[in-house]
Formats: C-alpha cells, structure tokens, sequence
C-alpha cells in the first residue's frame, strides 16, 4: 500500500577506466573465437493448420500433423525464421474465421509473439476469397507480419504482390460454395422423402436400426413425453414438471443418452430436468409423426441460419409414429403463447419498479454455487418488497441444493454500516500513525532508514562500477568470453538484490515520514463519501467488490480496499508495540 518509485534499472555515474575487482591475467595463447556466433533470426513464425474434417481418405494426406512436417521443413531451409509457435483448427470450415486456433494466432500477433504466418497452402487459410484476400493484403502487411504459403510458392516479404494471389481466393471460394450447395441439395432432397438426416434423434425416438434416416419409437422414453405432455396440460408449468421427473428419478435426455451410449447435445451443466428442458421438449413439432424442416435450418457456406416458413421450411407429414396428437400439441402451444405473454407482463412491469433499485448488480453471488444472484420483486399486501435470490437453486436443486435470499433494504443497511466502518478505521489509524512518527522514535527509525537506503545506493554504484569494467577486461583478453558471461549475470543479479532491497526499504520508511498519508486513490474515496448518511450507487461502485450470501441469508462484504486497511492497521499494532519496548 505505501507506494516508493521503483528503482529498478537505475544506473550508477561509472568511474572513469573501472575495471573489474579480478585479478589481471598474463595470457601467452589465448582462444581465436569466444563463443560460436549464431545467425540472425528475423522472424519469429507461427505455423498455421487447418482440416474442415478427418476421414478415411484424407487422414494420410491432409492431417494437422502433415501440415505441420510440411511447413517445419520450409523453416529448417530458411536463415532467417525460427518457429516461435503453432497453431490448428481441425473439424472448422474454411469459409468462417472465426476459429479458436485462428483467433489465438491473431492475438499472438496483436501481442508482437510472432511476426511471420506460414500456410501450407492458400486455401488452409480460409476459402472465403473477400477475407483472405483481406487479411494477406490489408491486414498482414498492416501489422508487419510476413506472409508465407509454402505449396503456392508465395511470401509477402520476397515476392511483392503476387496478381495469382487472388485467382486462387477465387478458386477456393468457388469451391467452398460449390461443396455447399450440392450437400445442401442432396439434404433436401432427403427431407423431402421424410427421412431423418439429423444427428440426434429427439428424446423419445430411436434412429432404426435397419435404417439410420428413419426414426423408431423408444419404449423406454416415449412414456415419459406423453406424460410430460399430461402434466402439461392438467396446468403444471416447467419447473414443477421438472420437480415430478427429478422426484421420480427420471434421467434428463442428455442423462439418458449418455447411459446409452447414444450421442449428445453437449450441453454443460445438464444433469438433471429443469424448466428449459420441458419447455424446449413441448415445442418439439416430431412428437406430433410429422418432420420439421427448414425453419432454423443453417448455411454450410457463410455460417448464418435460415428463417421460418417464408424461408424455405416445410413439413412432411406421417414420417413416422406420433406420440401425442395434432389437437393435443395445438392445445400446449397455445397454452404456452398465454403463459409467455402473462409472464413477459410481469417481468416488464418488475424491471420497470426495480429500476434505480438495483445497485448491487452482478455484485452479490451465492456462498455455494458461485454464480451471481438476481434482484426479484415480491408482490404483496403490505406493498412490494425486494430482494436477491439465487436463480440456480430455482433451476436445478443439483446445481444449488439451498435457497439463498436475502431483502435488499437488510443489504443496502448492512454494506453501508461495513462501508463507515471501514472509512472510520481507515482515517483513525491515519492519524494514529502521524502521532506516532511525530514521537522520538519514530524520527529516529525514520533518520535509521535513511542511512541504510544510502549505504544500499553505494553499494549499487560499486557493482555498476565492476560491470562495467568486465567489457575493458575482456576487451584487453585479460578474461575470456565464459569469465565474462558469469561474473556479467553475477553483477546483474547483485545489482537487481540491492535494487529490491531498497525498494523495500524505502516503502517501509514511508510508514515514518511526519506528514503520513496513506495511499492516495484509496484517500481520495473515503473523504469523498464522508459526508453521505446513506448507501449510494457512487459508494457502492467505488468500495463493493463481491457480496457473498450464504443459506442462511448471512453476508461477506468484500470490499477494494480490504487488504491496505488490514496493512494499515498491522503497521499501526508494530508501531504501538515498538513504543511499547522503548
């Protein structure tokens, strides 16, 4: 907390013909090379793979691994590049560049990591001919990075522009849309026939195993869709639909699919039924026998996603066998329209009554899952009351098994005592200290300090001084190129003790200067809300940095400035008791 200017790289006056403290040496042979002298390195390269998928026919040819043999053998035959890192995207398309691997060499770039990228060809850069074309012509050379594409026989620092350049950006973008269209084509035509080219069955249906494109009833699920559809509609909402399921110990769909062996969705963090999951199940169009396509359908090319029926979706009809009618699922969709409808109501006339409420945003989390409590609003007799709860615990019990609540005025009073508390503290021992170092001891300790922060700077001067007499030494060959290396890191890291040692001797010192402060933002904010008699937005901003509620509705108020205040009153308990002794 007491801040000394940093003395870090400071040098020393050098006495003028310095020379180490060695002893000279008389040498009839000496060495004819110090050491081997390496070649320059002038870019430090980033090699970058790219495979949009891995089968049987390109495992050998196209790896990531290829790639990468492919273009360390173009670096072991170039003088001036070292490989500094690599990077690879394996199962992305080269019509997108938003790739993790691509991303990560940008910011490499960004950071001055790597100044050269080597391809293995054009099209392992992307085949979207706008993009690449882009960033070979505009964004490279803009942030002084080389560019080199081995089997195209291309390299930016060499070449100069090369007008074949963007055929072949043509070339590959042609080809990428050319790709796409003929999947596309043949998917339609697929869904048209009403057969299922979807990876994942939905939950309650199987893929045949005679026929991967056709959809079976699974006996062990389909049960538990048509009663999820019942509860439904006997007036039960998601969450105690879920309740029901996780009661009985039903598995969630992604459970279930993993106990079969059969592939996943991926979601993170689904263990269990929530409201979400019942929610999405109800919508599901399939259960009716009917396939819906096009409707959220995505483009291979370009990344995007289609829109609703006017786009292109369409349904075919009896594709395989319904687990709830037509009526039925007409009835659920037009019960949940109503309840989006009455809760989107609520919801906005909440906000609109917990607007300027809300100071604690994304500051108060809950003591046993980590994640960050909301403010609700709760509509009574007596008026409305707020208060922050946890919106884990009312999805999954798995994920928070507790409730954790606590009322937003019992909050706003508790922070603002914790708050004056910490203000009064802080300006007390403030003073105390200035007492103290007004006192003889303290103006001897401080007079102490000051001597020993001399004594440490001389010492400095002297080590600058022997190194920078080694270079007179070696020149003159009185020490060799060895000698010269270690007695040179061993003044270095002489230098870089005392260095440290003054720093902290200095700031130490701080503690004993007549005219104490303590550090200067933190000052700054506590006598600038002084004044206030409640909790403001300002002070909650400048002093709150996490508000920790545990089940039982009890507090931990972490605020920025705890850690100088507990330094701050050590240093006062160590001056009290060094007044003590004297």
């Amino acid at each position: 907390m007491w801040r000394a200017g940093s003395v870090r790289g400071w040098k020393g006056c050098l006495p003028e013909g310095r020379r180490s403290d060695m002893a000279r040496k008389s040498r009839k042979k000496l060495n004819g090379a110090v050491g081997k002298v390496e070649k320059a390195v002038l870019f430090r390269a980033g090699l970058y793979a790219r495979l949009s998928y891995e089968s049987g026919v390109n495992r050998e040819r196209g790896t990531i691994e290829t790639q990468m043999e492919l273009m360390r053998g173009f670096v072991e035959g170039a003088e001036d590049i070292v490989v500094q890192e690599t990077y690879s995207d394996a199962s992305f398309t080269g019509t997108t560049f938003e790739r993790p691997g691509f991303e990560r060499m940008m910011g490499d770039i960004r950071d001055g990591k790597i100044n050269c990228v080597i391809v293995k060809d054009l099209s392992r850069l992307g085949r979207n001919y706008v993009e690449a074309g882009n960033y070979i012509e505009r964004v490279f050379p803009f942030l002084d990075v080389r560019f080199i594409s081995v089997n195209d026989g291309f390299d930016s620092f060499r070449c100069g522009t090369d007008l074949s350049m963007p055929l072949k950006n043509i070339v590959n973008e042609y080809y990428a849309k050319d790709i796409s269209r003929k999947v596309t084509s043949a998917l339609n035509t697929a869904r048209a026939e009403g057969k299922f080219v979807i990876k994942l069955a939905p939950y309650g249906y199987l893929k045949s195993p005679e026929d991967k494109q056709s959809l079976v009833v699974d006996g062990e699920t389909a049960g538990v869709v048509k009663r999820i559809f019942r509860l439904f509609l006997e007036g039960n909402g998601y969450g105690r639909i879920a309740g029901i399921l996780n009661g009985e110990g039903i598995p969630c769909p992604e459970v279930y699919r993993k106990s079969r062996g059969l592939p996943v969705t991926g979601h993170k963090g689904c263990v269990e039924w929530t409201g979400i999951v019942v929610k999405r199940l109800l919508s599901n169009e399939y259960y009716t026998g009917d396939s819906v396509h096009g409707k959220t359908g995505g483009k291979l090319f370009g990344g995007g996603s289609g829109g609703g029926e006017d786009a292109g979706g369409y349904v075919v009809r009896d594709t395989h066998e319904a687990l709830v009618s037509r009526v039925d699922f007409d009835r659920v969709q037009e019960m949940k329209a109503e309840q989006a409808r009455v809760y989107n109501g609520k919801r906005a006339e909440g906000r609109r009554c917990a607007a300027g409420r809300n100071k604690f945003k994304k500051k108060v989390v809950c003591s046993d899952c980590g994640k960050t409590m909301y403010l609700f609003r709760a509509v009574s007799q007596e008026g409305d009351k707020f208060f922050y709860g946890c919106s884990s615990h009312n999805r999954s019990r798995k994920v928070c098994p507790y409730r954790h609540k606590v009322m937003l005025e019992d909050l706003e009073a508790a922070v603002f005592g914790v708050i004056r508390s910490h203000m009064d503290a802080c300006l007390d021992a403030e003073r105390l200290v200035r007492k103290l170092n007004a006192g003889r001891q303290g103006m001897e300790r401080y007079r102490l300090m000051s001597r020993q922060a001399e004594r440490i700077r001389e010492r400095m001067r002297q080590a600058a001084g022997k190194k920078a007499g080694l270079y007179a030494d070696f020149a003159e060959r009185l020490i060799d190129g060895k000698e010269y290396a270690a007695l040179s890191e061993r003044y270095t890291k002489e230098a870089e003790a005392l260095s440290a040692e003054l720093e902290r001797l200095l700031e130490e010192r701080e503690r004993y200067e007549r005219d104490f402060h303590i550090e200067e933002g933190w000052e700054k904010t506590v006598r600038g809300f002084l004044g206030e008699r409640e909790l403001t937005q300002g002070m909650v901003d400048a002093f709150v940095t996490r508000v920790s509620v545990d089940r039982d509705g009890n507090c931990e108020v972490v605020l920025a400035y705890d850690d100088m205040l507990a330094e701050l009153l050590g240093a006062v308990r160590e001056r009290e008791a060094e007044n003590d002794e004297g």
